[in-house]
């Protein structure tokens, strides 16, 4: 059910160590579905790409039961919310004719520096297809691939039908973008994927690939999910660094267009190339800062961000939906 790493997963250095522990009892529910008693884990850091990764993490019967056909990650997250509300806290433009904003202002952002004006593109792990009315709003001829079983029967009963599960069905050479948008941290091996992904875009043609981070994460699982979580959960396979994903991009001879961090995410626009030249990086190891940089958010940043923020925004946001239900009835 679980499996130990001794070595990081994206640049295979053995040097790694104990980042974070894992507060279990947080996680009941999520191993209650699983039908499993394991009860521990670890995250654990990259000396040399700072990558940090979820060690020991699932084996893959249980990664099938959490994106499989049970869809277990999705009945972990959904809690008491219909199909139709769980959808609508993560994509505000069901039901209406206007683009998702987050998704747009992204896209226009592949498009200038990536350089690219409309064309086909792949939304690889498109979820319920939340990006759609952006892509199109824009011009380009969208597909939306996606493994979970309910996000593609939920894309289909709203509509969007461009959405398909069959890996077979993604075409060679054929896309001038593949967007990812919060995906690779669910992907216990990223490398292989990316690899296969670099042979389905055209030459020139751009990955762009969108991952939380650590900071991120961590407050988001305490404050917007109120799942009391206090450390990265057992979702995410990763936390990426700009080091480790330049690092990955690197290996498979992308030319990085642009890396940024916005949102809370870390945003990497990347294109083909066919002859460039690959070469040994020098990264800036900063190992030692992630550790400290952890405590900082952990002891500081959180327990003044808590009531300072997200506890007023948990209140309101409880007196929005009280005031909506009474009006509904």
């Amino acid at each position: 059910m679980i499996e130990y790493l001794n070595c990081c997963p994206i640049c295979k250095n053995k040097k790694i160590e104990e980042f974070e522990k894992i507060k279990i009892k947080n996680e009941e529910k999520l191993f209650e579905l699983l039908k499993h008693n394991q009860l521990a884990s670890n995250w654990s850091i990259c000396n040399n790409c700072n990558h940090i990764f979820l060690n020991p993490c699932f084996d893959e019967e249980v990664e099938k039961k959490l994106y499989g056909q049970e869809s277990v990650y999705r009945k972990y997250s959904i809690n008491e919310k219909t199909d139709l509300e769980y959808a609508k806290t993560i994509d505000y433009t069901i039901g209406k004719t206007i683009p998702h904003k987050s998704h747009y202002n992204l896209i226009r952002k592949i498009m200038q520096f990536g350089k690219l004006k409309k064309g086909k593109v792949l939304d690889f792990g498109a979820g319920f297809a939340a990006a759609t009315g952006a892509f199109k709003s824009l011009g380009f001829d969208y597909e939306g691939f996606e493994t979970d079983k309910w996000c593609n029967d939920f894309a289909k009963k709203i509509g969007r039908n461009k959405i398909f599960s069959d890996n077979s069905l993604i075409k060679k050479n054929w896309y001038d973008l593949i967007y990812t948008y919060q995906v690779f941290e669910h992907i216990k091996n990223p490398l292989p994927v990316i690899r296969n992904l670099k042979d389905n875009l055209k030459e020139n043609g751009i990955l762009f690939i969108n991952v939380p981070t650590l900071e991120f994460s961590i407050l988001k699982f305490i404050n917007l999910n109120n799942k009391g979580i206090s450390c990265l959960n057992w979702g995410h396979y990763h936390s990426y660094t700009k080091n480790s994903l330049r690092y990955i991009f690197d290996q498979l001879n992308f030319k990085i267009e642009k890396i940024w961090i916005g949102n809370g995410d870390i945003n990497i626009i990347a294109r083909k190339t066919i002859n460039k030249q690959k070469k040994e990086t020098q990264y800036k190891n900063k190992f030692i800062s992630w550790k400290l940089r952890l405590k900082i958010l952990k002891f500081v940043l959180i327990p003044i961000c808590q009531p300072l923020f997200y506890a007023p925004f948990n209140i309101i946001k409880k007196y929005i939906i009280l005031i909506k239900s009474k009006l509904i009835k």
